[in-house]
């Protein structure tokens, strides 16, 4: 299994979900990084941006293609996402 970590990481303005090896590095640098421009919200039970760490983004998110590597500033908050909001992350494409 990879060290790296799958995070959510959120700026004043942004989400991002990538893969890090220092949860605690500034600015953290983020592989395979996506850009959430908008999500939808899951169940009821999964709600808020935080569902995007749990459950991941759901059926018309907007999610950007990953780049190769990107170091992020101005970290708000840094969550490690389950097994299945880094596979949701992995599946979801603008719009779907």
């Amino acid at each position: 299994m990879s060290k790296n970590k799958h995070v959510l990481v959120t700026t004043q303005t942004s989400i991002y979900a990538g893969y890090t090896e220092d949860i605690d590095r500034r600015p953290i640098r983020l592989t395979e990084c996506r850009h959430g421009f908008s999500y939808t919200p899951g169940p009821d039970d999964q709600k808020g941006i935080w569902s995007l760490a749990t459950i991941g983004p759901q059926e018309g998110s907007k999610i950007g293609p990953a780049v190769p590597q990107m170091d992020i500033d101005h970290v708000y908050n840094v969550a490690i996402t389950t097994t299945a909001a880094e596979q949701a992350w992995l599946a979801t494409g603008w719009g779907r």
